[in-house]
């Protein structure tokens, strides 16, 4: 894929997103095993956002399945590799927009943490949208017949 470093980058800035838990400081990396495990084990609903400690996991979980989505086309063959790490951008941003409506006072700290990834993003967007659609048109059906041909 031709934009394999950017990628890979922006999926460690996204890590290190810093999350917020009243007078504590952790990192998403931290948060998302959490999400998966409580979305298990918990006999409530997850997905209710009256508790902080609810927004937090699911942010977590959506962070996590934005990962997948952009990890899946690195490694595997897909046919539609670059929708594919843009859904799961598009995901980051979203848990990054939940982590950001429960930052309280810290948004200059939490800021200077997400400007990597964000800057990052926004490098992968323009690129993706510089490139003139024939190559966009090409590249889709070159994945086609690599995926046809298994």
């Amino acid at each position: 894929m031709k934009y394999k470093k950017l990628i890979l980058f922006i999926l460690v800035a996204n890590l290190f997103i810093p999350v917020g838990i009243e007078h504590e400081i952790g990192f998403l990396v931290l948060i998302e095993p959490l999400s998966v495990i409580r979305l298990f084990t918990l006999k409530g609903n997850m997905f209710s956002f009256d508790v902080i400690e609810n927004r937090i996991l699911t942010s977590g979980l959506i962070a996590l399945l934005g990962q997948l989505l952009i990890i899946l086309p690195l490694y595997f063959r897909t046919a539609f590799k670059l929708q594919t790490v843009t859904v799961g951008i598009s995901l980051l941003i979203i848990s990054l927009a939940f982590i950001f409506s429960i930052a309280g006072n810290r948004q200059i700290f939490d800021f200077l943490c997400v400007a990597p990834f964000v800057f990052a993003t926004i490098i992968f967007f323009y690129k993706i949208a510089k490139q003139p659609k024939d190559i966009k048109v090409q590249m889709h059906k070159r994945s086609m017949s690599r995926v046809v041909k298994e």
